[in-house]
């Protein structure tokens, strides 16, 4: 009886001790698709933000500008 309480004992060690290394490898592996994405998510931020700023800067200057009868 003790031994098959120990082997059910280990058998149950391991199976938490696999499943928290694939816990762990998992989080590894979420965290560094994270990690690229907002990588290529602030690449492609800096690539826009020029283009944003310069289309903004315009829209001031239009605004600004008295002898635009376009405007209200």
């Amino acid at each position: 009886m003790i031994p098959v309480v120990l082997g059910v004992l280990i058998a149950l060690f391991i199976n938490e001790w696999k499943q928290n290394s694939d816990n762990k490898r998992f989080l590894a592996n979420v965290f560094e698709s994270v990690d690229k994405e907002m990588e290529l998510n602030i690449m492609e931020f800096n690539k826009v933000l020029p283009k944003q700023q310069a289309l903004i800067d315009t829209v001031r200057a239009y605004m600004d500008n008295d002898q635009n009868t376009f405007l209200p």
